[in-house]
């Protein structure tokens, strides 16, 4: 069991939703003073001292239903507040990039990499330095420094495990080629062997009796030509220089300037001469729902006490970067879909049961039977009524109201 792979996850989502939350607030024109708060205030609460010792701390992965409810606090730990549906879009772009990332890495030493990567991205985006995020950058050095290459193989395989069945079509992927439209990823092929020096061109068959090789055999192999791109000397996962893992970068910044350049590079055309019907393109790295999504349910409910024993242990640390009372929040809709979100909130409310309420019978009777069971109720009552010293009104008077009350609800 991975015991120490709660950080890797923990940190890249953390830096995947950094990420998606910069991209988002710039995409909506959020003020500049209110998008570098909700990234500090998340990152101080994402990163703060008390929340990482627990992080560190070797334990078991955490489910996903737990790990979600972990980052739902962390995004509204600031002065943004995000609605269910979109809490929801932004995970899943979460967890499709990181899927991609632990998928797509060759050796073990690639995750330390990613990860450096993505702390490395994280204070390029910030508009000032972070002292928990420097922390949290020497932290994760000591504990990958510390693992055996065996350990971070284990570590990766509980990251996959974490990420099995998880199919979301992102529109960015789509675009980049990164993903199919069935939402299955597309693995790039290898440009050259891993920096290890276990690492040699496959297709070499060695044939050993009592530990001596007495026969070797080459098979072809469409890999056999690939060689070091860095010598296994010179290779340190923790030098940026000598890096060659790619992933772990802001995929959501190049995007955008890449937009910014085509945009500039290209003239704007006239709508009235221009042919053909404009198409909408999705926002950069939004969720393509498909056609049948239903509302997810709460999962919190479906937890056993330990589970939920779990999260609180964790989720009960988080609140460094909670925003003081007087702060006044905004409420963002990350994905353009405000309209959707509504309605989605709408249909949910009307999906909820009204509470049980005990059945009464009601047995049709006429008014008739009516008269009659008032008439002998009266007449009851008139056998206990001492104080008056006279025989109450006949039943017939008695029943006068009742008649003009039946008649009333009769035309009614």
């Amino acid at each position: 069991m991975a015991h120490h792979a709660m950080p890797f996850l923990v940190v890249n989502y953390g830096a995947e939703m950094i990420f998606i939350l910069d991209q988002r607030l710039q995409a909506q024109n959020i003020s500049a003073e209110k998008s570098s708060k909700v990234l500090h205030d998340v990152i101080k609460a994402m990163f703060s001292p008390t929340f990482v010792d627990e992080l560190l701390r070797p334990q078991a992965l955490y489910t996903p239903a737990l790990t979600k409810e972990i980052f739902d606090r962390l995004a509204h730990s600031s002065i943004m507040r995000l609605s269910e549906n979109s809490m929801d879009k932004l995970y899943d772009l979460m967890t499709m990039g990181c899927k991609y990332q632990y998928v797509t890495i060759r050796h073990p030493y690639e995750l330390v990499e990613v990860t450096l990567n993505h702390l490395e991205n994280v204070r390029a985006s910030l508009t000032s330095d972070s002292e928990y995020l420097k922390e949290v950058e020497t932290r994760m050095h000591s504990l990958m420094a510390s693992l055996s290459v065996g350990t971070l193989a284990d570590c990766r395989l509980g990251l996959l495990n974490f990420f099995q069945g998880k199919r979301v079509k992102v529109s960015l992927f789509l675009q980049e080629g990164m993903q199919n439209p069935d939402a299955t990823l597309n693995i790039p092929a290898d440009t050259s062997l891993p920096p290890l020096y276990t690492s040699e061109p496959p297709g070499t068959v060695r044939y050993f009796d009592q530990g001596q090789v007495v026969m070797e055999e080459v098979l072809h192999h469409p890999d056999a030509a690939l060689r070091h791109k860095t010598q296994p000397a010179n290779y340190n996962p923790f030098d940026a220089s000598t890096r060659q893992c790619t992933q772990g970068t802001n995929l959501y910044l190049l995007d955008r300037k890449k937009k910014a350049a085509a945009a500039a590079a290209s003239a704007p055309a006239d709508p009235a001469t221009t042919p053909g019907t404009p198409v909408t393109a999705a926002p950069s790295g939004a969720v393509v729902p498909p056609k049948t999504r239903p509302m997810p349910s709460s999962s919190i409910s479906k937890m056993s006490k330990v589970q939920i024993g779990a999260l609180n242990s964790l989720s009960s640390l988080i609140g460094g970067g909670a925003a003081a009372p007087t702060t006044s929040h905004f409420k963002l809709s990350l994905f353009d879909d405000q309209a959707a979100e509504d309605a989605a909130a709408s249909s949910k409310n009307d999906d909820i049961a009204p509470e049980l309420q005990p059945i009464v019978n009601i047995s049709k009777i006429s008014k008739e039977e009516v008269r009659s069971n008032n008439a002998e109720l009266m007449g009851v009552v008139s056998q206990f009524d001492r104080g008056a010293g006279q025989a109450p009104s006949g039943p017939s008077n008695a029943a006068g109201g009742v008649d003009d009350l039946l008649d009333l609800m009769d035309n009614a």
